[in-house]
């Protein structure tokens, strides 16, 4: 993030409130260093602002504090100013446009000269962050596995994952080059789930990749994924431990997941039990949650919560409401994709010499009736 004119012009009443907030918690959550007198402020786990006495500021005028005390990394040998506001009072308030990190240090200057120094506690032992899970959790994944994602309990410090994300074959080659590095990572918006690629340039047959390097997994061979417990969350927390997910592998999928081929499990009139979907292969996990809805007989989409199974084969719908009797539709998004990254309209790796065009169909259909 980056100072800017929006946070200059807010609005006297907002930084009537801010300035209020942080002061309550200035006198309920402070916590003193004992070396420095730099006080931080503390919201649940973050550390939201430093209290710097204002002694260390005596001579300079207010309208002048901003431009001679600053902040920097204790160890930023750049010089490089963190970017934050201020709320000059007797001591000075500090609020950085980032919560400082659990367990990094920091300097306190003025006019260029160091005047103090303080360091963020780590985190409690309820704040450890830790892998929760990675998808897809099936033990066996075909040859041409096109994504992983990992999943986080806490928001993930980016641009990590090319240090802290290995794959291991047969328990003892770290391979190289199999993981698409893409800049920017692709995190879901609280940065908890990390969508990794392996490199499509490889899994494609006959490209130069794959012809130089080969495909990345290799059937019949046993992998290891490995998240490293140095990863940090963005608090600068470690991971709690390391994460390993094994896996075998099992030959090429080249086909399209077929809705004609699932079975749906219905449930009583009257219940809320769920609308079960049972697909022929593992799809993926994520794509699963968001690609599919029920409709009933005029239209209108039925309300309620989806799951998967640890498999990624099956889909739970769960009503808000119990089911009435009559007809519903189930609509699949066409984007829906297998493992191997083949969507309903056309297969991942697509032979274009061929005449048939795939199709261009946004969504597909099923019907089914409670009764």
């Amino acid at each position: 993030m980056h100072c800017n004119k929006s946070i200059r012009q807010k609005n006297n009443r907002l930084c009537n409130t801010r300035n209020l907030l942080f002061f309550v918690l200035l006198a309920i959550f402070s916590c003193k260093d004992a070396v420095t007198d730099v006080t931080l402020i503390w919201d649940n786990s973050s550390a939201k602002a430093a209290r710097i006495p204002g002694k260390l500021v005596t001579g300079i005028p207010n309208d002048s504090i901003k431009q001679y005390l600053h902040i920097r990394a204790a160890k930023d040998t750049s010089a490089t100013n963190i970017l934050g506001e201020y709320v000059i009072g007797g001591d000075i308030v500090f609020m950085p446009l980032v919560p400082f990190l659990h367990g990094a240090e920091y300097a306190v200057f003025v006019k260029d000269k160091q005047v103090a120094q303080f360091k963020v506690s780590l985190a409690g032992i309820n704040d450890i962050p830790e892998v929760i899970t990675c998808y897809p959790q099936v033990d066996t994944v075909p040859e041409n596995l096109l994504k992983i994602y990992i999943e986080f309990s806490h928001p993930m410090s980016e641009g990590q994952s090319g240090k802290y994300i290995k794959l291991i074959k047969n328990g003892k080659d770290t391979l190289q080059d199999v993981f698409l590095d893409l800049q920017p990572e692709l995190w879901n918006e609280d940065r908890t789930v990390l969508t990794v690629w392996l490199d499509p340039g490889r899994i494609k047959r006959d490209l130069q990749p794959n012809l130089r390097l080969g495909n990345p997994l290799q059937p019949n061979e046993k992998y290891t994924l490995l998240v490293s417990r140095q990863w940090k969350d963005a608090q600068g927390a470690e991971l709690k431990e390391s994460f390993t997910k094994k896996f075998v592998v099992s030959g090429r999928d080249s086909l399209s997941p077929d809705p004609a081929q699932w079975k749906i499990l219905l449930p009583k009139p009257l219940s809320k039990d769920p609308v079960m979907v049972e697909s022929q292969k593992p799809l993926d996990h994520f794509l699963l949650l968001e690609s599919l809805n029920i409709k009933d007989k005029i239209g209108a989409v039925i309300k309620g919560h989806a799951e998967v199974d640890e498999k990624d084969k099956t889909w739970f719908f769960f009503p808000d409401k119990p089911w009435d009797e009559g007809m519903y539709t189930l609509l699949i998004a066409s984007k829906l994709e297998d493992l191997a990254g083949n969507n309903l309209n056309r297969p991942f790796e697509r032979d274009i010499t061929k005449t048939k065009q795939p199709s261009t169909k946004e969504q597909y259909s099923k019907s089914f009736k409670i009764e």
